[in-house]
């Protein structure tokens, strides 16, 4: 990722990822999976108690694949998210870093000065 087009290229894909990620779990969460039927809708024969039973229980696992499916969406999108500002840090640390290196190379292509004791210059300046 030495160029910054690429970094800009990423740090969009994450952002459409992260918008997209987001737009999947309020989807997910807006589900309305309604209740399991009565027991009583299967009769009450030993197999329609049974087969109430495993409705129930399918119900339980659907409502719980839903809060663990927009759990790990949000998951997902909380991790593009800090890989954004990760490269958002990345890209301002590596700013910091240029702009004091380019503050060093200023000072360090000034003439040098010799100065006595006194802190006077004296003599003829001396490029470096």
């Amino acid at each position: 990722m030495g160029d910054t087009d690429e970094i800009r290229a990423d740090f969009d894909k994450l952002r459409e990822a992260n918008q997209n990620l987001l737009a999947e779990q309020e989807l997910v969460q807006s589900l309305d999976l309604g209740d399991a039927p009565p027991a009583a809708v299967f009769g009450g024969s030993a197999l329609g108690q049974s087969l109430a039973q495993t409705v129930a229980l399918a119900q339980e696992n659907l409502l719980n694949a839903k809060r663990e499916t927009a759990q790990g969406l949000g998951k997902y999108a909380d991790a593009t998210e800090k890989a954004q500002t990760d490269i958002m840090n990345t890209d301002e640390g590596q700013a910091a870093i240029a702009q004091t290196m380019a503050e060093a190379l200023q000072l360090m292509s000034n003439p040098l000065v010799m100065f006595n004791k006194q802190g006077t210059a004296h003599g003829k300046t001396m490029p470096i």
